[in-house]
Formats: C-alpha cells, structure tokens, sequence
C-alpha cells in the first residue's frame, strides 16, 4: 500500500512538472538575465552611479510583502533631513511618466501609490521621490534640498544601478522554510514566474544584512535549522521584530477586544490576519476579506464591508496601507467603524550601530 503511495505521488509531481514546464522555461530566460546583469555589475562591466550622500537601500529577493515599508520607516526615524527613493509601484506617475516627482504631504494614493504615500504621511519630514531611476531621482532632490543627510533606497536590491552604503535584504522565512531540498538547490526552480524568488538564493551574498521576517510563527527548531543553511550563504544574518502595538480608527479610538472583520490588499494577508489575532487576545476574528495586493478600493468595497460588519455587529480592522487608499476615497463614507492596525518594526542592535556609522558619514 505505501508502495502505490509513493507511485501515486511520483505521478502527481511530474503531472505537475508537466503543466508547468512553459512557467520554468519563462524562469529560465529570465534566470539567465538575472544572472547577466549581476555578472555586468559584479565585473564594474556596467556602471554604478554615486549620489553625494549616503545611500541605504532596503530590498528583497521574494515576491509579495516580506515587510520592506516598516523597515524603511525605522530606518527614517533616525535621522532628520532623510529621502526616500522609489519606483512609485502602479502610481499613475509610474503609469504616465510624470517622474521625477515628489510625493506632497496631502494623500493622494492613486497618483503616488500606496507605500510612498504610506511613507510620507508617518514620516512627513522625510522627502520622498518617485523615479524608476534611482540615482536621477536623487539628483532631483539634491537640487531641491540640499541638505539631505541620506538616501533611502526603497525596493532596491535589484536595482544595482545605484551605490549604496548599506545593503539591506529583507528575507521571507515563511517563503523558505517550505522550499523543498530540490527547489532550494536549483535555482531556476526559484525564479519567477515558476517560483516566487525575483533571484537566486546566492545574490544573498552581496547584502550587507539580511533581516529575516515572517519568521515568529515557524517551529523553533526547523528555523534554527533554515538560519544555518543562509549562514552558509551570507553569514550576516538577524532577526526583525515586528509586531502590532496599537489598533485605533480615525478618531483615536483604540479598539482591543470584540468581534472583528479583516479586509486587506497586500502581498502575505495570512500574516496579518495572525498578527491580529495575537496583537490582542480579547479579539475575535469573525472573516478575513482579502484582495489583490496593492488593491485599488472602490466606494462599493467599503460599502460593502461597512453593511457587513454592521450585520454582525463588529468593527472592521485593516492595514495602515489599505486606510490610506479609503481615507479620501468618499466623504460620505462613515468610517468609524474602520480601525487600522499599527505595526512597527524593531531593528537589531548590530543593525542600528550600522545605520549610526552611517549617519556620521
């Protein structure tokens, strides 16, 4: 019987081999792009471009939410006269090309996207730039302020075009620690569209830290056992802590226990449902209403939402990025009965001294 087991799971595999074998063949040339213009910036073939300020960049190799934003936000509460460079990720500036721009202090996500809007409104002393080139981008802002004290770079372990003086991976742990032995030794297996790495486990070696996230719902021993395997890759790597503190709507009502509905538009929805759930134990999560990431909200969806959780006499929580797509979305909208969650993310301590070092540069 085991035997017709194990057959029977052979067959499932390469049937699914099989069907996916136009997605690997995708990854393929694409993996064999990744791995050319890495050889071009690794060789100084192509060229970097230095801005006259420090520069952090704080990236991925993933896909999806891997909880880059909140590290970006710590970083900035560090320092005074900071900016932060970004694509603007389905913006209309991205979109129609009217970069490079800043993004203003009044909410306007649809045009500026989601996460640079997010960024300037918790940290509206920081200038935050859109333009797909980094390094003009910064220029712009120098020529605009130049008192900046340091660079930003969100999104930015792909884009190697750009110097940086610290280079930050944020690493899924979740997304690794069910990697197979098979899909963890080939790397075209990874890649996207078959995968869901942007890069080969090895481009790890070029980060200066790699802070693992999505980590603190995994079997201690079996993490253990993944953060020995990246230690091989790049022995540089720590822990982030990120968690839930405060849970409130556009009132500054906290809300900490009760029946609740979620509904978010980012990458790893899971992990906010389970963030919420041990954020507050007095919370009872009644559904999770989940949409695509980078969700664009219509007044229908809050609508919607709003009846339902007036039907079941709960409030609704969301996350910071999804409030401020709906916050100006209409005035008639009643959104007292939105809260948003609060997340913050604590850096380690080597990684701080690191960010001081720099900020002396």
């Amino acid at each position: 019987m085991s035997y017709i087991f194990v057959c029977l799971r052979i067959l499932i595999f390469i049937l699914i081999f099989v069907l996916r074998l136009p997605l690997l063949i995708l990854s393929t040339l694409y993996w064999a792009i990744i791995n050319l213009k890495n050889y071009f910036y690794n060789t100084q073939i192509r060229k970097t471009y230095k801005l006259s300020k420090p520069v952090i960049s704080v990236g991925n190799i993933t896909l999806g939410g891997t909880g880059k934003t909140p590290v970006v936000l710590e970083i900035l509460n560090h320092f005074e006269n900071s900016c932060v460079l970004t694509r603007g990720y389905k913006s209309e500036v991205t979109k129609q090309k009217l970069y490079p721009a800043f993004v203003p202090d009044g909410l306007n996500p649809k045009k500026f996207g989601d996460e640079p809007s997010l960024i300037k409104l918790k940290n509206p002393k920081s200038q935050v730039v859109i333009d797909p080139i980094r390094f003009r981008g910064g220029q712009f802002a120098l020529k605009h302020n130049p008192q900046i004290d340091v660079f930003v770079l969100d999104d930015g372990f792909q884009h190697r075009r750009l110097h940086r003086d610290l280079d930050i991976a944020v690493f899924d742990m979740d997304i690794y620690s069910n990697l197979n032995f098979l899909y963890r030794n080939l790397s075209l297996f990874l890649i996207f569209p078959f995968g869901k790495f942007r890069e080969p486990l090895s481009s790890l070696k070029r980060a200066n830290f790699i802070l693992l996230s999505k980590w603190a719902y995994l079997n201690s021993k079996h993490l253990d056992e993944k953060v020995i395997e990246l230690k091989k890759i790049n022995p540089n790597v720590y822990f982030a802590d990120s968690k839930i503190y405060e849970i409130k709507n556009s009132k500054e009502q906290t809300f900490t226990q009760g029946p609740v509905i979620l509904f978010s538009g980012i990458g790893r929805p899971e992990f906010f449902e389970r963030d919420v759930r041990n954020a507050f134990i007095g919370l009872v999560v009644m559904e999770h209403v989940t949409f695509s990431d980078h969700y664009d909200y219509q007044n229908k969806d809050i609508t919607s939402l709003i009846d339902k959780a007036i039907k079941n006499k709960s409030k609704l929580i969301c996350t910071e990025k999804d409030f401020i797509k709906i916050k100006n979305l209409n005035p008639n909208l009643d959104l007292d009965l939105i809260y948003v969650a609060h997340q913050k993310m604590t850096l380690p301590e080597n990684l701080l001294n690191k960010i001081l070092d720099i900020k002396k540069l």
